[in-house]
């Protein structure tokens, strides 16, 4: 049973990987990628895609107060729609705002139940792992891929 969840969140890990990357490609998406059909390198993969796909990995259950998914959802597409770069002059920083903000927006989940101070842990590490990757990588696709990849990958810090 365990494993089988971990497989799933795996799984569901890797896909948001895979629609932060080729949401971002727009366009030059479907001269890279020209078995991929066209609607896969929209941007709303990325926003919409990885947003829902961190509320399905949570797995909390949707019926409780489906407000403060929605309230969550809208919040976390609004953080992948931003990058920071005005008025930021290191690359590095802006990677870090991104991936905090994106954490951030989870903070409506603590009228359900999960501890906001864990909220805040896990926008912070966010924050550092996208910044860290984005520094430490000179692959666009391996960047984007983690990027998306961590954004439920970093779950795990919630369940303490």
């Amino acid at each position: 049973m365990i494993m089988r969840d971990y497989m799933i969140w795996l799984i569901l890990c890797l896909i948001s990987g895979l629609f932060y990357h080729l949401g971002g490609l727009g366009a030059d998406g479907k001269k890279k990628y020209k078995w991929a059909p066209a609607w896969l390198f929209n941007r709303q993969w990325r926003l919409s895609g990885c947003s829902a796909i961190f509320l399905i990995a949570l797995g909390l259950p949707l019926t409780r107060h489906p407000w403060i998914y929605l309230i969550t959802f809208i919040a976390t597409l609004g953080a992948l729609a931003e990058y920071w770069k005005k008025g930021v002059d290191m690359k590095a920083k802006h990677w870090f705002f991104h991936g905090l903000a994106i954490g951030l927006a989870s903070i409506p989940l603590a009228w359900i139940g999960l501890h906001w101070w864990l909220i805040i842990a896990r926008a912070i590490v966010l924050g550092l792992l996208m910044m860290w990757i984005s520094e430490r990588t000179k692959s666009a696709w391996l960047e984007e891929c983690t990027r998306g990849f961590l954004i439920p990958a970093t779950i795990i810090l919630l369940r303490f």
